[in-house]
């Protein structure tokens, strides 16, 4: 089956709150949704811990994923790193049972020659990879009206909107380097925020911004957490949780993006971040709560491509017993992958093969 789940889970919720289970065919298109949520900043609304319920008829019928092989088979692969503290992509999770080292099939060593073309031509030397739009704090309630207004573009900002005081903006990681980019002035970080990021009907009212400035935030790029300006708006009060204030940010460093690759490759884990220590790259993704052992089970194995320019990355499947036609599977648990690379990271970006995008480093 498909392994975007969860995200098309949240996106039906939205619409349909009793939704706890989804199809076959909407497990198969759940990849282009989760994509495209990412790029267009859906991630507005807090979602609710928990996973997807996929029935057991619906994984028999989809493809992707390789048989377990049995215990002769099995080898050591390397062990992850210890989490960082308080990471939640990477907490203490299942592990994956060992699995002979697999290198990656000649499809995606084709993928990974036109991905890796397409970084170089681009020369870009890093990334930032997050949502451009974010909020900080916490909604009373993730249905609150604000909430609603926010991701429906209904925002207002009635008092005159302060000047953009230097052209180029500094992000600086906590190594100490630091790099110039050119910024966007608070008109556009409004604009940017009066997009729909939902197709859904909003008759709510618009939201009043208010104490527009720009400051410095933390956000993800490929070389690490940095410092990063970005225009803030104070939400009105009403709408945060006891004890809380609110504050709606749009990043404001402009960047050259690289455009994304879509190989035909089979279905894989939606990578959601990476991190490297002493030399073992693990990732991060969501998978099935319970390994290969078990019915209702995956293990998963990280492939690494590398070239002096990148490190493309992508996760093997290996799939369990059958489960029961009426067997309900905990889809949505944190799992992770390792493998080791051959040369340092240094400042090279880690591209998720499947579709080019660059993958947060986390420490």
């Amino acid at each position: 089956m498909d392994n975007h789940a969860p995200d098309l889970l949240s996106v039906l919720r939205e619409t349909d709150p009793t939704v706890t289970a989804l199809s076959g065919a909407a497990v198969l298109q759940a990849a282009q949704h989760n994509a495209r949520r990412r790029r267009a900043g859906q991630a507005l609304l807090a979602a609710a811990a928990g996973g997807a319920i996929v029935t057991g008829a619906a994984l028999a019928s989809q493809p992707g994923g390789t048989t377990a092989p049995g215990p002769a088979a099995a080898s050591r692969a390397p062990a992850a790193p210890a989490p960082s503290a308080g990471d939640p992509s990477f907490p203490p999770v299942l592990q994956s049972r060992s699995y002979p080292a697999e290198g990656p099939s000649a499809a995606e060593r084709a993928a990974a020659r036109q991905l890796d073309a397409t970084w170089r031509q681009a020369r870009v030397k890093f990334q930032v990879v997050d949502e451009q739009i974010r909020v900080l704090g916490t909604w009373a309630t993730p249905t609150s009206p604000g909430a609603t207004a926010l991701t429906s573009g209904l925002v207002t900002y009635p008092a005159t909107l302060p000047a953009l005081p230097a052209r180029m903006g500094t992000l600086s990681w906590q190594d100490g380097s630091t790099a110039a980019l050119p910024v966007i002035d608070a008109a556009t970080a409004l604009s940017e925020l009066q997009q729909p990021r939902t197709t859904t009907p909003c008759s709510c009212r618009p939201l009043v911004l208010t104490d527009a400035k720009l400051e410095d935030i933390e956000v993800d790029t490929t070389r690490g957490p940095a410092q990063a300006p970005a225009w803030t708006f104070a939400l009105p009060a009403t709408d945060a949780a006891p004890g809380q204030t609110l504050r709606v940010a749009v990043l404001a460093v402009s960047q050259t993006s690289v455009p994304l690759t879509h190989p035909s490759l089979p279905p894989s884990p939606h990578i959601n971040a990476a991190r490297v220590v002493s030399g073992a790259l693990t990732l991060s993704f969501p998978g099935f709560a319970k390994d290969a052992s078990e019915q209702c089970g995956e293990d998963y194995t990280a492939v690494v491509i590398e070239t002096p320019s990148t490190v493309m990355v992508t996760v093997h499947r290996h799939a369990g017993a059958p489960a029961p036609a009426n067997a309900s599977c905990k889809y949505g648990a944190t799992r992770t992958a390792t493998a080791t690379l051959s040369a340092p990271l240094g400042g090279r970006p880690i591209l998720q093969l499947s579709d080019g995008e660059p993958l947060p480093l986390k420490p």
